[in-house]
């Protein structure tokens, strides 16, 4: 019995971390409109007497997505977490135009070449702002970034996630695992990394002749990752990730998506504690930064959507 209730209490504690101090209502600028009510995802806003309350249904509670405050016409909402915090007002006529959007998104490219002086700490933090707005789940804010600004720390990451991935990988090209993955109908799953086996022992003896095939000689790198009991927020740190590279792109800044980096991290303690990466988290993405060293003038042809009608 005690155990039921030594479990029951971490359960509470777990789903009292969830919960958001809600906002609070400025009753003489509340028009009794009913927008909060209609937008609340959670629904913790009722109408009573013309005013918008909180409810007091026990099953309601506040995700601190902010609907509230961005549909409210009269300003009648503050958030008690941020009172110094005016919410800036939404100004339609600077988002860019949908060709304009289009031509970011084409003419984004991994940059593999990058020129050696360091991106300045106030450029990273405008590049992650761009990930803070990301959509999470519950809205729970819950992506962490871990940023490497040191060439030099980069490649001492890079020489313990080398030895490891060729430990790894070689078993892509070991005949009795091939077998095994064969008889189990996973064959598929080995493909790419037996195909990468051969190209990261490259990337070792390149490293030898001080050819950085791996990070590049990147000056910096960061990585997204969060707590591994949250599937879904997996989702939230790669979409933030890119939305820090599309911000990267217009700072001037190349960038580049790096798996070996991501998969590393995850699968070995050594290298998550020398990050500092909690070994409750999971790593979903690493991303290199640099300024390019090369210029891009055109986009190449991309294959057509793959799109199923229902």
């Amino acid at each position: 019995m005690r155990l039921f209730e030594k479990t029951m209490a971490a359960m509470q504690a777990i789903e009292d971390g969830f919960r958001r101090i809600p906002p609070e209502t400025i009753p003489e600028k509340c028009t009794g409109c009913g927008l909060c009510v209609k937008v609340c995802p959670a629904k913790i806003f009722v109408l009573r007497d013309k005013k918008s309350v909180i409810s007091a249904d026990p099953t309601s509670f506040c995700i601190k997505c902010g609907h509230c405050l961005a549909v409210c016409p009269a300003g009648a909402f503050v958030d008690p977490e941020h009172r110094d915090v005016e919410p800036q007002r939404i100004e339609k006529k600077r988002l860019p135009k949908p060709e304009a959007l289009q031509m970011l998104l084409s003419a984004r490219r991994s940059v593999r070449n990058y020129r050696p002086e360091p991106v300045d700490r106030e450029v990273i933090e405008k590049i992650i702002e761009a990930g803070r707005y990301t959509a999470t789940g519950g809205n729970r804010q819950d992506i962490f970034y871990t940023v490497i600004d040191s060439a030099e720390k980069i490649q001492a990451l890079e020489d313990m996630v080398t030895p490891y991935l060729n430990k790894i990988l070689s078993l892509s090209e070991n005949p009795l695992f091939l077998m095994f993955m064969y008889l189990t109908g996973n064959l598929e799953l080995i493909a790419v990394p037996k195909m990468y086996a051969p190209i990261v022992r490259e990337f070792g003896e390149l490293k030898k002749q001080g050819i950085d095939r791996f990070c590049y000689h990147a000056p910096a790198m960061i990585l997204v990752h969060t707590k591994k009991m949250d599937q879904p927020a997996g989702f939230g740190c790669a979409a933030a990730l890119y939305s820090c590279s599309l911000m990267a792109e217009l700072l001037g800044v190349g960038c580049c998506f790096n798996g070996f980096v991501h998969v590393a991290t995850n699968y070995n303690r050594k290298i998550k504690d020398w990050l500092g990466i909690p070994r409750n988290h999971q790593c979903h993405g690493a991303m290199t930064l640099g300024y390019p060293a090369i210029k891009f003038s055109r986009i190449p042809p991309r294959d057509p959507a793959k799109i199923d009608w229902r």
